[in-house]
């Protein structure tokens, strides 16, 4: 979602409501830069770019942990009633 995408969210929405779209989406293109990158460090290591490879291969770590905390943020908002949420409104 690019910011002008962002900008176009009707104003009356709430937090939540927004997060309930973006987390996933977040979430989403998070998997596809992962399977980007492990593509790519397969040609590295291919080229014999080992060391390369290995900093690309952490960084698909952290973004798979990355992806494991979206997830359960998205569980934890798709789980509590909206009502419970505390909001910068609340």
């Amino acid at each position: 979602m690019q910011k002008d995408e962002c900008d176009n969210v009707e104003i009356d929405q709430t937090i939540l409501e927004r997060l309930k779209v973006l987390l996933p989406h977040w979430n989403h293109h998070n998997d596809e830069h992962i399977s980007q990158l492990n593509q790519w460090r397969e040609k590295m290591i291919e080229e014999e770019l080992n060391e390369l490879a290995e900093t690309i291969e952490s960084a698909v770590f952290h973004m798979k942990c990355s992806g494991e905390f979206l997830s359960t943020a998205i569980d934890s908002l798709n789980s509590e009633p909206e009502n419970t949420i505390q909001t910068h409104h609340s």
